[in-house]
């Protein structure tokens, strides 16, 4: 898939969940969703085959998905319609 079509389909989900087609939301949610997308492969890679990577490089990738995506994770969601925090109280009630 190319990068124009995970766009697409993000926008076009974002427009479904959320009912509207609100040009600069939508852009945001889509950027939000897109910014960590290196941060994730690096980690998926070392997920595949932990043994071929030093702790450093783990702490690396960890580092980029805890300290990068989860900010982007987080104000998605809120775009979307809500954080459901897993371990505490909900922020917003989901769609």
């Amino acid at each position: 898939m190319t990068a124009e079509q995970i766009e697409a389909l993000l926008r076009a989900v974002y427009e479904r969940v959320c009912g509207t087609q609100d040009d600069e939301r939508t852009r945001e949610s889509v950027f939000h969703m897109r910014d960590w997308e290196a941060d994730l492969m690096r980690l998926a890679v070392i997920y595949k085959d932990p043994s071929q990577y030093s702790v450093e490089q783990c702490k690396e990738a960890v580092d980029g998905v805890l300290l990068h995506a989860c900010g982007h994770i987080m104000q998605a969601a809120r775009l979307y319609g809500g954080i459901v925090d897993s371990f505490g109280e909900q922020d917003a009630a989901r769609r």
